[in-house]
């Protein structure tokens, strides 16, 4: 999967080479079909995009996916964290393991003690969420 820092950059790479290839400066960008290829202007591509991450656009990230389809809530890996969108605060909920429970996604709210719901019933509760973290194989899951 790639980093939101990887999705950027191709973006912005995307963006230049889109530029270049409506003749600013004559370059068509790798893979444009332009012939040979300036490795200078690959350099320069790279430490731009580079120096923009790094600047203006450090530490951003994509919007916060939101699901209201409890089908779509199903897919979500355990120990996901979502926030529902009802009220003015919205209740946070965490998947718990599948284990013990048929294999169906129950998830563990402020007041589920004795009881986790279903993916159906937060969406219904709630009206849809909004996914706050889904763990990664980074993060040990």
């Amino acid at each position: 999967m790639a980093s939101d820092r990887d999705i950027l950059a191709t973006a912005l790479g995307d963006a230049w080479d889109d530029g270049n290839a409506t003749g600013l400066d004559g370059w068509t960008g790798p893979g444009r079909g332009a012939g040979d290829v300036d490795d200078e202007a690959v350099r320069a591509r790279r430490r731009e995009i580079d120096a923009t991450l790094d600047g203006d656009l450090a530490g951003w990230r994509p919007p916060a996916r939101k699901i209201a389809d409890p089908a779509e809530l199903d897919t979500l890996p355990g120990r996901s964290i979502v926030v529902g969108h009802r009220g003015k605060f919205g209740t946070a909920y965490q998947l718990t393991s599948y284990v013990g429970f048929a294999q169906t996604p129950m998830w563990a709210g402020p007041y589920d003690v004795e009881k986790r719901s279903t993916s159906r019933e937060v969406i219904e509760r709630e009206g849809g969420v909004t996914v706050l973290h889904e763990p990664t194989e980074e993060d040990g899951q």
